[in-house]
């Protein structure tokens, strides 16, 4: 500290001093002398009594002088993030230099601008920290693009913000709601998010890009201003994409969703269907890699043959996705089917109680059909379904809970 007070002296005029607010002057010594300010692409004007010389310092000369405006974008900045308060500061812009390191607490009243971007050397890739550090309400741009910063993106309310770039990073977690009425360009690609895209609510967002991601839902979208949409690599099945409103740019290839491609074995056959519910899909089946035709999301085969499944909609012609297989037969418990007396109905009785929701999916063995695929909100240990004009031959029955496959076979005669 006595170090840092007698710099003070020697480097400010002591015209300069007197005008300036103590704690800017301090933290101006402490950041030139903590980034290697000898050393800077520019230096010029710094510790001169001009205040219009200092290269990449705007002040504001009032009753005491203070700093409002720190621009030292591309400036060969080096070394830890420095600390430091300006509490009148309105513009920090340190991009394109070679800082690591924490970026200790930034808290501003009047802070409208904020650039860290780009920041980092050979051995260190940017500057670290959380958006928890970052207290600005007044902020209308912020750009932390191309560093470390890591952790949730929390929910954030800002009501100036409009350019809101945290790509590049390794951000985690969901994506967060964000109550951004200004808001015109949003950009958090190349992170680590999951779950649902972001909820933002703006009237005036333009462009979004969440590409290369891992977010596998999508909630509704409601922002009539938007013009462009970047979701390319995340997890997004045909169904998710479906959900999202029509843009005029939007970019979804190579998304990395692979369909369940569920497989149940029987004696004398291999029942395959796919957890795709898009009316608007498109199946391509092979058999030992051999296409076949067949356009429906289930196959019935003779048992022990190699398939597999790609699938494509009408309405996202630039994207494929693939299937991977799982055998029911490992996870599954059984099902008793029973006919009852009464024609067209069955008894199911299951080996525990299902949990939650229902979906009952009846295969015709014997013709190599689907009869029908349906959802019960009630469920019960014993249950009794209609299935009216069932002809003779075998069946299977597949239920799913939330938690449990089952199956069973059972014959009308």
């Amino acid at each position: 500290m006595k170090k840092l007070i007698t710099l003070m002296f020697i480097l400010f005029p002591l015209s300069l001093f007197s005008q300036l607010m103590p704690r800017d002057s301090s933290d101006l010594v402490d950041l030139y002398y903590k980034t290697n300010g000898k050393n800077w692409k520019n230096n010029s004007g710094w510790f001169s009594s001009d205040l219009n010389s200092w290269y990449g310092i705007t002040f504001y000369e009032g009753e005491k002088t203070v700093v409002i405006g720190l621009d030292l974008k591309e400036n060969q900045l080096g070394g830890k993030f420095p600390v430091f308060s300006f509490p009148l500061i309105q513009k920090i812009n340190l991009s394109l230099n070679e800082l690591t390191g924490a970026v200790p607490r930034i808290s501003s009243n009047q802070l409208r601008y904020l650039d860290l971007s780009k920041n980092g050397n050979e051995k260190n890739t940017g500057l670290t920290g959380s958006l928890q550090d970052f207290y600005a309400p007044k902020l209308e741009y912020l750009n932390l693009s191309f560093n470390e910063f890591s952790g949730e993106i929390p929910n954030l309310a800002l009501d100036n913000i409009k350019y809101l770039n945290l790509s590049n990073n390794d951000f985690s977690g969901n994506g967060p709601k964000l109550l951004v009425p200004e808001l015109i360009e949003l950009d958090l690609s190349n992170n680590s998010l999951t779950g649902s895209i972001p909820s933002v609510l703006s009237g005036n967002i333009k462009k979004m890009d969440l590409s290369r991601n891992q977010f596998s839902r999508v909630i509704d979208i409601d922002v009539p201003s938007i013009e462009e949409i970047n979701l390319i690599r995340n997890k997004l099945s045909f169904e998710e994409l479906e959900k999202l409103p029509k843009v005029e740019k939007l970019r979804y290839r190579d998304q990395k969703h692979i369909y369940n491609l569920f497989k149940i074995s029987t004696k004398n056959h291999d029942i395959y269907f796919l957890d795709s519910k898009s009316k608007n899909n498109n199946y391509f089946w092979q058999i030992e890699f051999e296409g076949i035709e067949n356009d429906k999301s289930y196959l019935i085969r003779p048992s022990n043959s190699f398939v597999s499944c790609l699938v494509k909609n009408e309405l996202f012609p630039d994207l494929t996705l693939n299937s991977k297989e799982v055998d029911l037969a490992k996870s599954s418990k059984k099902l008793n089917v029973l006919p009852t007396s009464k024609k067209g109905r069955i008894s199911i009785e299951f080996e525990d109680f299902p949990v939650g929701k229902l979906t009952i999916r009846l295969f015709d063995l014997d013709r190599k059909e689907q009869i029908s695929i349906i959802n019960l909100n009630e469920s019960g240990r014993i249950m009794n379904l209609n299935y009216p004009g069932l002809l003779e031959g075998k069946y299977l029955l597949h239920v799913r809970s939330e938690n449990q496959d089952y199956f069973g076979e059972f014959k009308i005669d």
